[in-house]
């Protein structure tokens, strides 16, 4: 029987930081990737990334850093 997250979260957070960076780095190859409904390995995935770091490269102070980014994505998760 397969586990739930939430029966798996004590023993993921009882890992050692270096094994849930492992998982972390796991989940991220494994997961699908998709932007505004472009697929990761698609013409127009690779031209929403071309679009995305030509506004970052013509505006770099709307920029956010990464502990910002990571807020906002566990807030996006809840």
């Amino acid at each position: 029987m397969a586990l739930t997250l939430e029966e798996l979260k004590p023993t993921i957070l009882a890992l050692p930081e270096s094994e849930r960076w492992q998982l972390y780095d796991w989940l991220a190859d494994v997961m699908p990737c998709e932007i505004n409904g472009k697929v990761e390995g698609t013409s127009e995935f690779d031209a929403e990334l071309d679009r995305r770091y030509a506004e970052f490269l013509s505006n770099p102070s709307k920029a956010i850093d990464g502990a910002e980014f990571m807020a906002r994505m566990r807030q996006r998760a809840k």
